[in-house]
């Protein structure tokens, strides 16, 4: 199944309010504080959602509101990877009878001895337990909030709405602190399990909600805290390519010659200067980038090296948008690394650029370029190829 760019599937009930974080929060509060006045007991509320939706953060700071409310994140509920052969995104690796005997208990006033879970001691296990004592407020959070082993437990049903981009790479950039994993097998992983098991597992849980709260990924402010490194480059188009003779006269060194093919995928709500590509190298070599939007003229991507598996995956679940080829001449001088690029738009006529890396001020751009032999007017451009071929 491939999904049109980075789209959210699913379906809105139409008896579920649909709000935004702040406004969501507020309207919880007031329905639990109805309910608590109504029932006289803990008042539990479930938070469900797609990997990297936002789940946890968003109990956080409902919690922090609540005069006095307890937390439960179900990932605590895993069993020991020993004990099954289950993903992490399949209800059946977990103990959810558990959790429902346990959100029972906390209902009629009983304290409960609740897990505690590692996923970095041997692929995933339990290393103890903790006591919940009683609250008014209950607040669980995880994939499977609602699903039907715990929603009969639930006193508001709460869905966090993000798209597949968003959920991405969120996901990915979480997971390579949380559990030291490689960032391309943690591609792998979502886009081989977790997707598919939120299409068939996270995302029908929606249409039980009393509240779906739409938590889009900021794409401006969250590479910042998610260890990005900044873009830096800009590029000049020239009319013909410079000479390696010209290019060794001012003292530029050549390091490599190489060829690439660029695919650039579709990425939602029409940003054209948020790019998600993959680069085809000599020798099979692949490479994922995701570069988020520019902010400030600042733009932050992160990028690595990803296997054949994990290409075909994002083509099966992506559409492709564009595709670039380019025959690139790597150089240095004065310790900056800049390219002379032959480059195919579409198979169209080819065109000739040079890109310095690690400069952002036009002036010292602009005597860099003279440094090296380019002549005349520039027309410095600090954008993609992608969105030059647009």
């Amino acid at each position: 199944m491939k999904h049109i760019g980075f789209s959210c599937g699913g379906l809105i009930p139409s008896n579920a309010k649909l709000l935004p974080k702040a406004e969501g929060i507020e309207e919880i509060l007031k329905m639990a504080a109805n309910q608590y006045d109504t029932l006289k007991r803990p008042i539990v509320i479930g938070i469900a959602g797609g990997s990297g939706s936002g789940k946890s953060t968003f109990a956080k700071e409902l919690a922090e509101r609540f005069i006095a409310a307890r937390t439960i994140n179900i990932d605590d509920y895993y069993r020991s990877r020993s004990t099954h052969d289950f993903s992490f995104d399949q209800p059946e690796a977990l103990s959810l009878d558990l959790l429902a005997l346990h959100l029972r208990d906390l209902k009629i006033l009983k304290s409960v001895r609740k897990p505690i879970y590692s996923f970095k001691d041997n692929g995933g296990e339990r290393i103890g337990c903790e006591r919940l004592s009683i609250a008014p407020y209950i607040i669980i959070d995880g994939l499977f909030a609602l699903s039907e082993h715990i929603i009969q437990q639930c006193d508001i049903k709460v869905f966090i709405e993000t798209d597949l981009q968003g959920r991405f790479v969120r996901r990915i950039t979480r997971d390579v602190n949380r559990t030291g994993q490689d960032p391309a097998d943690i591609l792998a992983y979502f886009l081989n399990v977790v997707e598919p098991m939120h299409r068939k597992y996270i995302d029908s849980q929606k249409a039980f909600a009393d509240i779906v709260i739409q938590n889009p990924y900021n794409r401006l402010a969250e590479p910042k805290k998610t260890g990005c490194i900044e873009d830096c480059q800009f590029k000049i188009e020239l009319i013909n390519p410079l000479s390696n003779e010209t290019l060794r006269k001012a003292g530029a060194e050549i390091l490599a010659r190489t060829s690439q093919e660029d695919v650039y995928f579709s990425v939602s709500d029409g940003h054209n200067d948020e790019l998600v590509r993959v680069r085809r190298e000599p020798g099979d070599k692949l490479i994922f980038t995701y570069k988020a939007p520019r902010n400030n003229g600042v733009r932050d991507k992160f990028e690595f090296p990803i296997s054949l598996d994990g290409k075909n995956a994002i083509e099966d679940m992506f559409t492709e948008r564009l595709r670039i080829n380019k025959l690139r001449d790597i150089f240095i001088l004065n310790g900056i690394i800049f390219s002379q690029d032959e480059v195919r738009f579409c198979g169209k006529k080819k065109r000739y650029f040079i890109e310095v890396r690690g400069i952002q001020e036009i002036v010292k751009a602009t005597s860099f370029l003279r440094l090296i032999g380019v002549e005349g007017p520039l027309s410095i451009q600090k954008i993609s190829y992608a969105e030059i071929a647009i």
